[in-house]
């Protein structure tokens, strides 16, 4: 009988306790199958719409390489309004950006370039690309203030030191300051990873800036090779016969002076030596017996 009436108060213990929480453990399954199905549900969702983002792209691409900008153009726009946030979306506005220079619409360039880097994408690759494009518009276009204020201030990447480098170099030679570009593309250069065509690129670049002031004193000829206030210089004459003419009663000898180069000596062996040094040849006619 006690053995029936603990197995009465536990099942009236279950009875009550799911009175006061059956509700709530009910209710938190639910949510918690609601946010499960919720989850996946948004997976789904988004997988569909990068594809269908993806597709779009294709189209965008598809109509640049027939040359219909105008097809390409609203599928942009399709892009922009349905799947703004995705990469496709980004990639497709540099794609047209690109289209908008070729027919020389630079203002529409700049503006799609300028989107993009508002976005502040998810993937800073593609800020870093629409920056660097921008600033080397506005390079071309002359507007070198405008191009430095674009690079200031920018957390480079480790993928796109090379790139920064370069166009600050490029920048430089604009501007005249040929040492500054000098270190740009050096420090271009120095970048890890660059592919073989873009290294050879860089050094050409690097190599049309000339020889640098420290390197052509370093290349040029010891000053000790050369006459100095400090060396003695004495220039050696050799005198060479070039005709003689006798005469019965006479003998002439003509000279011909040749300078040769100067040689260095030190102050104490200058004043040994002569000035000049003559190498004369005489030649005698004797007289013919008076018959």
């Amino acid at each position: 009988m006690a053995a029936y009436e603990s197995e009465q108060e536990q099942i009236e213990a279950i009875v009550k306790w799911w009175k006061e929480n059956g509700t709530a453990v009910v209710a938190g399954f639910l949510i918690g199958l609601g946010l499960l199905i919720a989850w996946r549900w948004w997976q789904i969702h988004t997988t569909q719409q990068a594809q269908l983002a993806s597709v779009t792209y294709d189209q965008v691409l598809y109509a640049l390489e027939k040359g219909e900008p105008e097809k390409a153009r609203q599928a942009v726009q399709m892009l922009l309004s349905k799947h703004s946030n995705s990469p496709y979306a980004v990639l497709a506005v540099l794609n047209l950006a690109r289209q908008d220079l070729k027919q020389g619409d630079i203002e529409a360039s700049h503006a799609r370039l300028e989107w993009i880097i508002e976005q502040n994408h998810s993937i800073p690759e593609l800020t870093h690309i629409a920056r660097l494009r921008k600033a080397k518009l506005f390079l071309a276009q002359h507007k070198i203030a405008e191009a430095k204020k674009l690079l200031a201030n920018v957390n480079t990447q480790a993928d796109f030191v090379a790139a920064y480098a370069e166009l600050k170099g490029d920048i430089a030679v604009a501007e005249k300051q040929i040492e500054v570009a000098r270190q740009a593309y050096t420090q271009a250069l120095a970048s890890e990873d660059l592919a073989p065509k873009y290294r050879d690129w860089l050094q050409m670049k690097l190599d049309d800036l000339g020889t640098s002031p420290v390197d052509k004193i370093e290349n040029q000829t010891p000053l000790s090779a050369l006459a100095t206030p400090n060396t003695g210089e004495t220039e050696t004459q050799l005198t060479v016969p070039t005709e003689t003419v006798a005469t019965p009663n006479t003998t002439q000898v003509n000279e011909l002076t040749i300078p040769v180069a100067p040689m260095p000596i030190s102050p104490s062996q200058s004043s040994s030596l002569p000035s000049e040094k003559v190498i004369t040849e005489d030649v005698t006619t004797e007289t013919p017996p008076t018959p």
